[in-house]
């Protein structure tokens, strides 16, 4: 893992918020995901995202995307996944090893807003 862009800029804010109700993450005809223990993190200059525990998404539903990945400076190297349907547009994302600031996220899975219908 690289370096945390953290080093350089230590003001930078990333914020984890418990969202203590039931969340959901679903397709028009399938529910992905449903938790109590959702995390919502909150980076500066970003649209808020929620992450969900991976123990909560139906990952029957999601293929991986092996030769996708890209690399946050603050949060680390992601990963990402397509629904089973749709292989190569990617839907979710996640950071299986992250940087000690953004802890709470780490192996937890995020959807695309536009792609995934978050509700809370």
């Amino acid at each position: 893992m690289r370096s945390s862009g953290f080093l350089t800029r230590p003001e930078y804010r990333i914020d984890l918020v418990p969202l203590p109700v039931v969340v959901q993450a679903r397709t028009p005809s399938r529910l992905i995901a449903a938790t109590r223990h959702a995390l919502r993190l909150d980076e500066q200059n970003h649209e808020p995202v929620v992450y969900f525990p991976s123990a909560s998404v139906d990952l029957t539903a999601l293929v991986p995307m092996p030769g996708r990945t890209t690399h946050c400076p603050y949060k680390g190297d992601a990963r990402y996944w397509a629904l089973s349907e749709a292989p190569d547009v990617p839907v979710a994302w996640s950071y299986p090893q992250v940087y000690p600031e953004v802890a709470g996220i780490a192996g937890m899975i995020a959807f695309y807003a536009e792609r995934i219908a978050v509700s809370l």
